[in-house]
């Protein structure tokens, strides 16, 4: 279980109730999120895209999936992503952390 909800499978029940979320100047434009490290992205890519259609039920402007990034995009779009990230597939790879 993680902060928001607890997924198993495509089938998905909120723990968190986001339906009750109301803020004047936000609007919710969908889900984000990101493979595991080692993980079945295409696996987690399509669950994401299952939760992001039940969320769009209850909130139609609801519609963005960002999934995905330069090593795994063609799973997340496959899955149904509508952004992705290519930050080092377009940059290059970046420097190390240094302390």
């Amino acid at each position: 279980m993680n902060q928001v909800g607890r997924v198993s499978g495509r089938n998905w029940r909120w723990t968190w109730p986001i339906r009750s979320l109301s803020a004047a100047n936000l609007e919710l434009a969908g889900v984000m999120g990101v493979a595991p490290r080692g993980g079945d992205a295409r696996a987690a890519f399509e669950l994401l895209a299952g939760v992001g259609a039940g969320i769009a039920d209850d909130h139609n402007s609801a519609t963005v999936i960002s999934a995905g990034m330069s090593g795994d995009f063609a799973a997340a779009i496959a899955a149904g992503a509508t952004h992705v990230r290519l930050g080092s597939a377009l940059l290059g790879e970046r420097a190390g952390f240094v302390r």
